[in-house]
């Protein structure tokens, strides 16, 4: 939430969101990455996107 980060942030891409899943086991991190859109400003763009994510 610092000023001069989110001033210099357009937009947040996540390719392959189906690893957090899978990866949260060896990397704990991952469980906490839909913090990120609490921690981002609502006007940022954020996406997440996946080929092998299921229906």
């Amino acid at each position: 939430k610092k000023p001069l980060f989110t001033s210099r942030l357009f937009s947040v891409v996540w390719d392959e969101a189906h690893c957090v899943s899978k990866w949260a086991g060896f990397r704990p991190e991952y469980k906490e990455a839909g913090r990120l859109r609490f921690l981002i400003p609502r006007f940022i763009p954020f996406v997440i996107v996946s080929a092998t994510l299921p229906p």
